[in-house]
């Protein structure tokens, strides 16, 4: 849990110290149509926008629109799983404010 803090820190993300982490994953259903989006959204781990603040503003969309490109997503399907995307991205921002 330590190294967790340390981490974070280092980076410049602002984390509880109270905060309890379950090491245990957590298992989830994710809908055949969703496996893409999600794992576009996976691969932008490190992409996110650091605010002053040591928040996040959200994804680098110029980043993730290079994510897409190397991952072989067709023209006519990446605005479609930009929006995928962006429901995952407002998703985590949420659970990022409410800790």
């Amino acid at each position: 849990m330590a190294e967790f803090h340390r981490e974070c820190a280092e980076l410049g993300i602002r984390v509880p110290e109270t905060l309890d982490l379950d090491d245990t994953p957590e298992t989830f259903a994710v809908l055949p149509e969703n496996w893409e989006a999600l794992a576009l959204f996976l691969d932008c781990a490190t992409q996110w926008k650091p605010t002053p603040m040591g928040g996040v503003s959200g994804l680098d969309y110029a980043a993730l629109k290079v994510v897409m490109e190397l991952s072989g997503v067709a023209p006519e399907q990446a605005q479609a799983r930009f929006q995928q995307i962006r429901r995952l991205e407002r998703g985590a921002l949420e659970a990022m404010r409410e800790t």
